[in-house]
């Protein structure tokens, strides 16, 4: 991702994303309805946890880490999650399984969300919930959380000098998003800000990627 990101207006206004430097719970951006297991994670880093929605899937999960390992089955990885997802199935519960990948090398882990089959009316399907969650699973893991904000310019002047600056008319933070169309959503979204109000006709003029 870009280090920000910015949407320029054409009354002079823009609408810039930069890194959020609160540091986010995982619980405070996907909310209390999914479960969350580490399976697998680099050694430099603490197991990914989330409260159990099922008090006798952290103990399953954890026999079956114990039964399949690379010392008792080749393809233990895959045996495993079958294993698993059979599992959280039985209880009915759909999941997923996630490789989150950071910006560095040791920045890796493999983790099985779920969440539980009734809490969705027959129209709607977990799947859409679970894959909408793992992607900001992974923005969370490589700490892609951005703040957006509206900034209109002020000049002052003092005498003959002159000092431009820009002040936030609107912000919202906890924002995650991997690429600059979604960066263009949410600046539509939350600032009610329309395609004619950039000048720009072209969709891939709307948005002018600034270099660190």
């Amino acid at each position: 991702m870009y280090q920000s990101t910015e949407l320029s207006m054409a009354n002079g206004d823009k609408i810039v994303a930069y890194y959020d430097e609160y540091s986010h719970s995982l619980e405070d951006m996907i909310g209390d309805y999914f479960g969350v297991s580490t399976l697998r994670i680099d050694r430099g880093h603490r197991a990914i946890e989330l409260h159990t929605l099922d008090n006798r899937i952290e103990g399953a999960i954890a026999r079956f880490k114990d039964a399949f390992n690379p010392y008792s089955h080749a393809n233990y990885l895959e045996l495993r999650q079958h294993a698993i997802s059979r599992y959280l199935h039985s209880l009915g519960y759909s999941c997923k399984f996630v490789d989150l990948r950071g910006y560095s090398q040791g920045d890796w882990a493999e983790l099985v969300i779920y969440l539980e089959n009734s809490m969705f009316e027959t129209h709607l399907d977990p799947a859409i919930a679970l894959e909408s969650t793992a992607n900001a699973i992974k923005a969370w893991f490589r700490g892609d959380i951005y703040v957006v904000q509206h900034e209109r310019k002020k000049i002052w002047t003092s005498g003959e000098d002159t000092m431009e600056t820009w002040e936030t008319v609107d912000s919202i933070g906890g924002i995650m998003f991997e690429d600059t169309w979604e960066f263009m959503s949410v600046a539509y979204d939350y600032f009610d800000i329309t395609p004619e109000q950039t000048g720009w006709k072209e969709k891939e003029q709307w948005l002018t990627p600034k270099k660190s």
